[in-house]
């Protein structure tokens, strides 16, 4: 495998998107893979001390990935192993308290590295898709330039915003009886995060994220994302649902397609429903166009918390069907944060696009 210099200095995901893979590979080794495994299954195991794990490029190598480090320090201790001259990735496992029990969430880190090189930056970017599917499932995501741009804090209000419980929060818990899934639970044989909790939400099953919860997802869903992958067809977007826009138990469908712009999707969008789309647009490097795929989730403001809950499961299910996006917007409540503009701004930051507008 290897890179014709001419063409990647040019734009470095032209190949890809001609479906060219003569000349360059999205696949990727693995340098150690049983270490790489199972230090991201110690992570997932609350019965383990280790909470976080690290995996990077050796000698700079885009098809060659391989485990940097894994503790028991948390974020801060992951953020260490995030230098601003190489690409790497990482997951770990937080905490997130929901009234008065407690739950595991995983996060994945991208960071791309502010000082790695714009040419470097497209040839690790063309491999990332790959290296993602080592980590997942995760319940959320940050992909940024440099380390520096994560904190605990910002972890924990992702968390909060994604779980749709940044509202939930108690104030005190004084005088009530705490409950959580501990590293040591008792009369429970199941994982950490396959019991039932004993609250308001008793009757949701919090299902181990290792596992896809079980969601049906009509033929006509595939269809379409296949329509908006294919070069010879004009649909632009998509957009798929549960019945009555919240019946979370029930099979996800397509409400809507067609061929216009972000607008015209998100006249799909209503402030009850829970929905996901896919939309292709452009990124424009050099003169020359690419074709970017963008991942949506959408969860209205007036979606009940019981279903808000609940479809926190089909996460996995759900994106593994719609399969490989340049960017994604996930858990996105208000029309206004979904623009023509927030997407071109997204989308040139994840391709490194954007480092090269020349001011005049």
């Amino acid at each position: 495998t290897f890179w014709p210099r001419t063409v990647v200095w040019r734009n470095p995901y032209f190949l890809v998107v001609a479906h060219t893979t003569k000349n360059m590979s999205t696949d990727i080794n693995i340098e150690d893979a049983a270490a790489l495994k199972a230090a991201t299954h110690d992570v997932r195991n609350d019965k383990t001390e280790t909470n976080w794990m690290a995996a990077h490029h050796p000698s700079g190598k885009p098809n060659l990935i391989a485990l940097k480090g894994s503790g028991t320090g948390g974020v801060s201790e992951m953020l260490a192993m995030f230098p601003d001259d190489e690409v790497t990735y990482g997951l770990v496992r937080v905490t997130e308290q929901v009234d008065m029990s407690v739950t595991t969430k995983f996060v994945f880190v991208h960071c791309l590295g502010s000082k790695v090189g714009f040419v470097k930056k497209g040839r690790f970017g063309v491999v990332k898709g790959a290296v993602v599917t080592h980590f997942e499932p995760y319940h959320v995501d940050f992909s940024v330039e440099s380390a520096s741009e994560i904190s605990e804090a910002a972890v924990k209000q992702k968390v909060a915003e994604a779980s749709m419980q940044a509202d939930k929060i108690l104030t005190s818990t004084e005088g009530r009886q705490m409950r959580g899934f501990t590293a040591n639970p008792t009369n429970q044989d199941s994982p950490n995060l396959n019991r039932q909790l004993n609250s308001e939400f008793s009757k949701v099953k919090v299902g181990d994220v290792t596992e896809n919860a079980t969601v049906a997802i009509g033929d006509d869903v595939k269809t379409a994302i296949a329509d908006i992958r294919s070069d010879g067809n004009s649909t632009n977007w998509m957009v798929c649902s549960y019945p009555g826009g919240n019946e979370v138990s029930k099979p996800i469908s397509v409400i809507g397609r067609g061929e216009g712009d972000v607008e015209e999707l998100k006249a799909c969008f209503k402030d009850d429903m829970i929905a996901y789309g896919m939309l292709k647009t452009g990124d424009v490097f050099d003169g020359i166009k690419t074709v970017k795929f963008v991942y949506l989730n959408w969860v209205g403001d007036q979606v009940p918390h019981m279903a808000k809950a609940k479809v926190s499961t089909h996460k996995g299910a759900v994106e593994s069907v719609f399969g490989r996006c340049h960017v994604d917007f996930k858990g996105i409540s208000r029309l206004k944060d979904l623009t023509a503009a927030e997407i071109k701004s997204k989308v040139e930051a994840a391709s490194g696009s954007a480092n090269h507008v020349v001011a005049k």
